[in-house]
């Protein structure tokens, strides 16, 4: 890992990091930038994690002069006293890191100085936290989405202009291929390390009683939508044609 380490930046404080330049480095596969958009006069900080540094950085920037900025701590800040109040800084850099040690990396410096993130930092389970009324409206958002016919059509123009786009249809497809799903394009998760992670929580999951209730009540309430059962069909008879087609090339 190159970069400076969380200890560097000292206790809830930002003075002593160095900014390395941005052009120094290349985006080589499997190579993570945490990063911080930081307000010079608060030290107020927004942390993320990315494998594109250079295109994140003027993504933030549109967004912001936009106003559009997902993070309302830190397009606040923008609007009161603008782009030169900012800088950008790369925290740390791993080469060859998996997208769990960069989690955890991002996890670290969010703990940190994150002060502007509104998703906090649970290190002791190495996750993300969502706070209570943030959570409350993704969840009302999700309860909504794909309800009626215009969202599931948008939705569904959405998939296949993503399959029309060759570089887009390349990683879906590979990790498709894999046998172990994707999302929006992500990796498959295969290396055991993420496996033992994700059989963990989901043993934590379902040792929790209400959640497990919940969850048995949710599978139940699927199941009995004919409609939920042929989406599920479908779903698995294409998930089984990949594999068929992975194992026969």
């Amino acid at each position: 890992m190159r970069g400076v380490s969380p200890s560097a930046a000292g206790e809830g404080t930002l003075r002593g990091i160095d900014r390395p330049a941005i052009g120094s480095y290349t985006n080589w596969m499997n190579t993570y930038y945490v990063y911080a958009v930081i307000h010079r006069q608060s030290e107020g900080a927004y942390v993320g994690c990315t494998q594109r540094i250079e295109a994140r950085w003027v993504e933030h920037k549109r967004q912001l002069t936009l106003g559009l900025h997902r993070n309302h701590n830190l397009q606040a800040a923008w609007n009161q006293d603008g782009e030169s109040a900012f800088a950008f800084i790369i925290l740390a850099v791993l080469v060859d890191a998996t997208p769990i040690l960069a989690k955890r990396s991002e996890l670290e410096w969010i703990a940190r100085i994150g002060s502007y993130n509104e998703v906090k930092a649970d290190l002791l389970n190495q996750r993300f936290v969502l706070p209570t009324e943030l959570r409350l409206m993704l969840a009302e958002q999700n309860r909504h989405r794909g309800k009626t016919a215009e969202q599931r059509e948008n939705m569904r123009q959405h998939t296949k202009r993503r399959w029309a786009d060759p570089e887009l249809r390349k990683p879906m497809a590979e990790a498709l291929a894999k046998g172990n799903g994707f999302y929006k394009g992500m990796p498959s998760i295969r290396s055991p390390e993420q496996i033992a992670v994700s059989v963990e929580r989901m043993k934590e999951t379902w040792a929790d009683p209400k959640r497990n209730t919940k969850l048995k009540a949710r599978q139940e309430a699927r199941w009995k939508d004919p409609e939920a059962r042929k989406r599920q069909a479908e779903k698995m008879r294409a998930y089984h044609a990949a594999r068929r087609a992975s194992l026969e090339c």
